[in-house]
């Protein structure tokens, strides 16, 4: 796939080394030994815009220099690869409904060394046979102990940069820019998706996104992990909500639109505009804690100056379905109709069968999370 993770297996925690450092924030590094930087990628939710935005903390170096000498990358390079690695990402993803932004905070500095303890250090190689490019990270003795899942969504499953002078994080200076959005996947967490034994192919259950070949996309499921691995962002504390809306061939229109979580109040209307006019608003009550509470509505329907209104009320249930949808089933124990026209009144009981709506997630930026 021409792009690489090497995995450093032999990065457990009796090898680490505590590291020296002055200062705070990108202060330089004094020691020469392996760690993880703190902080270099960090998660920020904005319930409002209903956005996610997680940055990313990179220091260049040109490893082409002479060792003992300090040379930095230019601006140009620096921004050029920032700009692919953006391009790349920021396509409007969403994870739920909020939308997924990634921003790269880089800056050159003369050495792996003077990278902040808080920045990923990445040596650019600008020898004239092209690399591939290399991610050191760990994973496995930190994360538990074990081998995580590839594709797995927990932070046990995540892949964690490092710094580490012996086998440092190298990419080539010039080359494709969905080389350098892949790099950053691993620096973000990601695992290639590639099989192992067979790089050509995808790893069972995995996608042909860009995590597998320098052709694929940065695709939602790839955020949705990215986020759902860093431990910085629960997906139960995006609240999306739901929205029902469909129309018959009559032209009977339904509307409604349920914030937060599968508990309170949700309401709908249901409208048929034409020789047969009938208004419907269904109010449903679920206590909190629960999937199942109450319900009431109220219909009128006007016909040849026949008014005719029906209010029912009875048992509520809401059940979330695999693909995020939630299956609202109601149940009427009474309903009774009053129909008023030519100088008479008439009130009946009717039976109502069950009725069940489905509401898919909101996909918008309707809802705002509860105060």
């Amino acid at each position: 796939m021409g792009d690489h993770v090497r995995t450093l297996r032999s990065f457990a925690a009796a090898a680490l080394v505590v590291v020296l450092i002055v200062g705070v924030g990108t202060s330089p590094v004094r020691a020469e030994a392996a760690f993880t930087p703190s902080g270099a990628v960090t998660f920020k939710v904005d319930h409002v815009k209903k956005t996610i935005t997680v940055t990313a903390k990179l220091a260049f170096y040109n490893r082409s220099c002479n060792p003992n000498t300090a040379c930095e990358v230019g601006a140009a390079d620096v921004a050029r690869i920032v700009n692919a690695i953006e391009k790349m990402w920021n396509t409007g993803l969403k994870v739920k409904c909020y939308t997924f932004h990634v921003k790269v905070d880089a800056r050159s500095v003369g050495t792996q060394s003077e990278a902040g303890h808080d920045q990923v250090d990445i040596g650019l190689d600008y020898g004239p046979i092209p690399l591939k490019g290399y991610v050191a990270f760990v994973r496995g003795e930190v994360h538990g102990g074990k081998d995580p899942d590839p594709l797995g969504n927990t932070p046990d499953d995540r892949i964690d940069v490092v710094h580490d002078p012996a086998a440092p994080t190298t990419w080539p200076a010039q080359t494709y820019d969905q080389t350098y959005a892949h790099e950053f996947g691993h620096v973000l967490g990601l695992d290639d998706n590639y099989d192992k034994n067979n790089p050509k192919v995808p790893a069972p259950r995995a996608s042909e996104d860009l995590m597998f070949r320098k052709q694929g996309y940065v695709t939602e499921e790839m955020a949705k992990r990215v986020v759902e691995r860093s431990g910085q962002v629960a997906l139960k504390d995006l609240k999306c909500g739901w929205t029902l809306s469909s129309s018959s061939p009559e032209g009977y229109t339904i509307k409604g639109q349920k914030c937060d979580d599968t508990d309170g109040e949700w309401t709908f209307q249901g409208k048929l505009v034409g020789p047969l006019n009938s208004e419907a608003t269904y109010t449903i009550t679920i206590p909190a804690g629960t999937l199942a509470g109450r319900f009431q509505s109220s219909t009128i329907h006007d016909t040849a100056g026949i008014v005719a209104t029906i209010n029912a009320k009875g048992t509520a249930s809401v059940a979330v379905q695999p693909d995020g949808s939630v299956k609202m089933t109601l149940d009427a124990t009474t309903a009774t109709s009053t129909a008023v026209g030519a100088g008479t009144k008439q009130t009946v009981t009717l039976p109502i069968p069950a009725q069940q709506f489905t509401w898919q997630p909101n996909t918008g930026t309707e809802c705002a999370i509860s105060s």
